[in-house]
């Protein structure tokens, strides 16, 4: 069945599926409510929604815990939701992401997109596939790449929000772990428990140039802000190395002033034709995904609030996620051999599970293409390949209230 196609791979226990717009997690249906409770129990303890700024997001949990790791991949994957969903370069990516997969379905498929959607099912046309399968790949692979391009630094756009989501995840839950029982600085916390470099080096390129103190209180505004640009290492870089002069930002530090250190970052991603994802929207409706639109149109109204995430993600994000869309979570196959569909409150209703249904489809369409455009030796002519669409009958749907 088409599901399959979007299974993980071993040893990865999450990912946002970019091309679909919903997380995917190494979790039973157990599991995951597990999970979800845990994340609405955060939510509930934030205290009051007027006043966020002398809040805590959430409770204390010990995230390298066996019950706060899956907690932790889950805050990281939905970070990158809220990213693409606030910040343009990784909104235009992805829609862009979208477009290059629609077209592969049409060549390798024979069909174009209306007669996919319409139709609920792809067949993969060995013989058109052959001559161009590959190509198609390369494009999409191309443009995945692009995510690693590396800058004069030596820096990648996935390293800076990688690093910017890593530290958030942490921060969301005080970055506290059962042995110390306070809350780690961020130099701690990546020599402990960074998975790679790619998780900590947009970090201690801001360290290396300003010292931890400065670091900790520029580098997530300072990655949010860059990645609301066309080329998110140059601006970086740029942000570093101008902010290194400017008096008056090292004057808002020294004094702690988290407000007057974002404006003067604003202030210089500015010069870089900066904007978010719901100006990207506004100013070109007609390019869409089916899900990363939609939140970016709610986010019009809300021009604030995306300057306050982008300020402090780890106290804003309950917020944006509520102005927005909670991303829908696919998880491992349940007991009948079925994968689940767990999809947000916003979304439980028949025009937003057909939305869910259209991301996935096109997901697994573009994990079929792409697996084909290189397998296809192994396929005998004429052989069909089908996806089906999501139907009621054949998954669990179960809706976070």
């Amino acid at each position: 069945m088409w599901q399959e196609y979007l299974y993980l791979p071993p040893g990865v226990d999450g990912q946002l599926n970019w091309i679909g717009g919903f997380i995917q997690l190494d979790e039973t249906v157990e599991e995951h409510q597990e999970i979800a409770a845990l994340a609405k129990e955060a939510v509930d303890g934030r205290g009051e929604r007027e006043q966020p700024e002398h809040e805590t997001s959430n409770p204390t949990i010990d995230l390298d815990s066996e019950r706060g790791r899956p907690l932790s991949t889950y805050w990281h994957e939905v970070m990158h939701y809220v990213q693409t969903t606030t910040m343009s370069y990784l909104y235009k990516w992805t829609y862009i992401l979208l477009e290059k997969m629609l077209y592969a379905v049409s060549e390798a498929s024979g069909q174009s997109v209306e007669e996919f959607v319409a139709s609920g099912r792809l067949v993969v046309d060995v013989d058109k596939l052959r001559p161009v399968g590959k190509a198609i790949a390369e494009d999409l692979l191309g443009h995945l790449d692009g995510l690693d391009a590396r800058g004069a630094s030596g820096l990648s756009p996935r390293m800076i929000f990688e690093s910017h989501a890593f530290i958030t995840q942490w921060r969301l839950n005080h970055g506290r772990t059962a042995d110390s029982g306070r809350a780690l600085t961020i130099r701690e916390l990546l020599s402990q428990f960074c998975p790679s470099d790619t998780y900590r080096v947009a970090y201690d390129f801001v360290r290396y140039h300003f010292g931890e103190d400065p670091a900790e209180m520029m580098f997530l505004p300072a990655a949010a802000l860059s990645l609301c640009t066309a080329d998110p290492v140059a601006t970086f870089e740029r942000i570093v190395f101008e902010s290194a002069t400017d008096t008056e930002l090292h004057a808002a530090i020294d004094s702690v002033d988290a407000d007057q250190v974002y404006q003067k970052l604003r202030q210089l991603a500015t010069a870089d034709h900066y904007e978010t994802a719901p100006h990207t929207f506004l100013a070109n409706p007609e390019r869409r995904h089916p899900i990363y639109t939609a939140a970016a149109e709610r986010l019009v109204e809300h021009a604030q609030l995306v300057d306050d995430f982008f300020r402090a993600p780890e106290i804003y994000i309950h917020q944006v996620l509520d102005a927005v869309t909670h991303p829908a979570i696919f998880g491992s196959p349940t007991a009948d051999g079925i994968p689940f569909l767990d999809v947000p409150e916003q979304l439980d209703n028949a025009e937003g599970r057909a939305l869910l249904e259209a991301a996935a489809g096109f997901a697994a369409a573009a994990n079929a293409v792409l697996g084909s455009a290189y397998d296809y030796e192994s396929i005998s002519p004429r052989q069909e390949k089908s996806l089906h669409w999501l139907t009621r009958p054949s998954v669990s749907i179960h809706a976070c209230r």
